[in-house]
């Protein structure tokens, strides 16, 4: 199951997430940034699921954090 949420709007997400019903109680994994409204919805909907942050975010904080916060482009 995959699903883009382009919204932090707490009301917007639950409901997007929430069509799924059910299946949510199978969901182990759930890739995601690091958004506060995206973790604590995910662990309410899907308190069994492990919360990953994708590789993109984390590749972004490390360069954000070696490059001293500056923007090279």
């Amino acid at each position: 199951m995959a699903m883009l949420v382009e919204s932090t709007n707490t009301e917007e997400v639950t409901s997007a997430i929430s069509l799924f019903g059910a299946k949510l109680n199978k969901i182990k994994h759930i890739g995601m940034d690091t958004s506060l409204v995206y973790a604590l919805i995910c662990s309410n909907l899907m308190p069994r699921a492990s919360q990953i942050i994708d590789k993109f975010h984390v590749m972004k904080y490390v360069y954000e954090a070696v490059s001293g916060g500056r923007n090279l482009h």
